[in-house]
This record gives C-alpha cells, sequence and structure tokens, in this order.
C-alpha cells in the first residue's frame, strides 16, 4: 500500500523536522557541527519505546526518521526506516535495526543507519513517549485523517478526520494491528 503526501503536508512535516532540530540544538542533544543557515545537514531522529522510569536510550527504538535539510537548495526529505528491517549492526552482527538504541544507545544507532545508508549523520534527536505527547500537546494537537476504524489502549479512532492530544496522537501512531501493518504505522507516524 502506497501512501501519497500532498505538498502541504510535506512541509508541515519538514517545518516540524526544522522546529525539531532548533530546540535540540539549544538544548545540546545534537551532535557534531554544522552551519544549519548555509550547509545541508541530516538528522537522526529516534523515538525510544521506554515507559515512563526506563533509560531512554537502553530500550528498542520505536521509530527512525531520518531527516535532511538542504538551505542551499531550500529542499527537505525526510525517509522512516521501518523498526524491523534486517541490518547488520556493528559488533552484534545481522538484526532488525531498532535493536542498535538498546545495544550501544544513539552512537550505535547512528553509526548503524549512516552503514545501512551510506550516509553522514549530522546531528540526532531522541525522544519518548511523554516527550512526544508534551510537545503535541504544546502544538494544540494534531488532526490526521485516519483510514479505518481502530481500537488501541481503550481508545476508538473512528475513520476520517479528527483532532488528536498528545497521548491519543502517541497511540494512534503506534498501532500497527490493521490490514496495513508496520507500513500503515509508518504513515501514521509521519
Amino acid at each position: 500500500m502506497s501512501h501519497r503526501f500532498n505538498r502541504r503536508s510535506l512541509y508541515a512535516m519538514c517545518a516540524l523536522g526544522i522546529v525539531l532540530a532548533l530546540l535540540l540544538a539549544g538544548t545540546g542533544v545534537a551532535t557534531a557541527q554544522a552551519d544549519v543557515a548555509s550547509e545541508p545537514v541530516t538528522i537522526l531522529l529516534l523515538g525510544s519505546d521506554a515507559r515512563p522510569g526506563e533509560v531512554i536510550d537502553g530500550v528498542r527504538s520505536d521509530i527512525m526518521v531520518v531527516l535532511h535539510l538542504d538551505p542551499v537548495a531550500s529542499a527537505c526529505g525526510m525517509l522512516s526506516i521501518p523498526r524491523d528491517t534486517r541490518v547488520e549492526i556493528p559488533g552484534i552482527g545481522y538484526t532488525k535495526i531498532n535493536h542498535a538504541l538498546m545495544e550501544g544507545g544513539v552512537p550505535l544507532a547512528t553509526e548503524t543507519v549512516e552503514r545501512f545508508l551510506g550516509i553522514d549523520i549530522d546531528h540526532y534527536g531522541l525522544i519518548d513517549f511523554v516527550a512526544a505527547a508534551q510537545i503535541i500537546d504544546a502544538l494544540g494537537g494534531v488532526t490526521v485523517t485516519n483510514e479505518y476504524a481502530f481500537d488501541i489502549g481503550g481508545n476508538h479512532y473512528p475513520a476520517g478526520e479528527q483532532r488528536l492530544d498528545g497521548a491519543r496522537a502517541v497511540l494512534y501512531a503506534r498501532y500497527r494491528y490493521g490490514p496495513d501493518g508496520d507500513f500503515g504505522r509508518i504513515h501514521r507516524q509521519q
């Protein structure tokens, strides 16, 4: 199943990525050096599968997105990496890519993605479920269009357009049991 995004949706995703990159740079979470005003920058965005009280980089990643911002070309691109993608993790061997965060934290996750895609990562962002919900709430929620109805975590998500707060949006993005499986989940995460 393919998902098409209109130009407005793509711009919104890139704008959110830019905001996240600026927030991360301001908090010292971002790594490496790049002049984001004049040079292209590639950012690895990781959503940790950590539950409240767990170490954020000691568990598998739930979301892996590579964001590339090119101010010279006025372009932005995003690539979601399915969490079950089988890759070679340095020092571990062949397994699911989302194990890299659990096995070696952000450094190993970054190295694994760099080797897998043949690119350099300039910065990273790592977030857990609680922080993701807080960011969505700070933005006033998110409007989604659901292709089919489903239930998860005691919440019902009808087909059609709906406005979600942070907690409901996180659950929405995590659902993967529909007819579109993990690809539907990636679409909802985006």
